[in-house]
Formats: C-alpha cells, structure tokens, sequence
C-alpha cells in the first residue's frame, strides 16, 4: 500500500516507517513505543480499518489491542500536530 493513498497512517517495519495525520509526514527511525516498548512493526490506518502489530521480529503479526490503539493515536497527535505560533 502506497501511504499517498491514506490521510492517517502509522507504518513501521524493521528499520523505517512513517507517521502520517493532518497532511504531515513524519519519518519514523526507530518503532514506535504502542505501551510496551518499541515495536519491530506496526501498519495501523484506521481510515480502512487496519491495526496490526508485530512485537518483536520473532513474534506472529496480530491484531492492535485498544490499548494500542490509543497510543498509536496519541503518537500521530504528538508527531504530526504542528505547535501554534506564540504571539
């Protein structure tokens, strides 16, 4: 999947990924922290309602849990929300 196609996007994989939400793209370096460390791989887009993660690299993929799911939600805040100008 192409991340152009997706207003909101947490990807990561391995090595890379992206954090993608109000026309703001991100580059990710290291797996984003989902509660319980970073993860060795995460497609979350909620826009077509995927959320699966991989823990580490000798884990199954699954599902998100809630839990997950929030914090993906609150990283793409914390990423991509640009801080207001101080006046």
């Amino acid at each position: 999947m192409t991340d152009s196609y997706y207003y909101t996007r947490l990807r990561f994989s391995g090595h890379h990924g992206i954090a993608k939400m109000h026309g703001i793209t991100v580059s990710l370096v290291t797996g984003p922290d989902l509660g319980d460390g970073p993860v060795w791989a995460c497609e979350y887009t909620p826009e077509i309602g995927v959320a699966q993660v991989q823990p580490r690299a000798v884990d199954p993929v699954r599902d998100m849990t809630r839990f997950e799911i929030a914090c993906a939600d609150s990283i793409l805040r914390r990423l991509t929300t640009m801080p207001e100008v101080q006046r």
